[in-house]
């Protein structure tokens, strides 16, 4: 089954609304709506979205150490120009690469999209 982009996208916004998502959980959530595409399909859907979904300024890039997950303050942004060769590595992917995690969370811009569109 092929995952059309803008799906993917609908997905992955929904859940950056919800909380802070990390990288790996991008997958899981595009899992469990399209449980049939393979593993590399769904890859592929999730950089994909990621990548327009940050082009139109609906999510930012945080990086985050896993230990201090819980304290807002310790969730560095990410600027756009580093976003294309993070998304690209992937151990970004990664639940946990030396002690960081990779995660979005949707903009002020994607906030209110969203809710326009639910």
């Amino acid at each position: 089954m092929k995952i059309l982009r803008r799906d993917a996208e609908t997905v992955l916004l929904s859940s950056a609304n919800e909380d802070y998502t990390g990288l790996y959980e991008a997958v899981m959530e595009l899992n469990s709506s399209y449980p049939d595409a393979s593993l590399g399909e769904k890859y592929d859907a999730a950089e994909g979205a990621i990548c327009a979904l940050l082009s139109s300024g609906l999510i930012a890039l945080y990086k985050v150490n896993v230990s201090e997950t819980m304290h807002l303050d310790s969730y560095l942004p990410i600027e756009k120009s580093d976003s294309g060769h993070l998304l690209e590595n992937p151990v970004s992917w990664y639940p946990e690469y030396k002690g960081e995690r990779i995660v979005f969370a949707a903009t002020d811009k994607g906030e209110r999209v969203y809710l326009g569109s639910s």
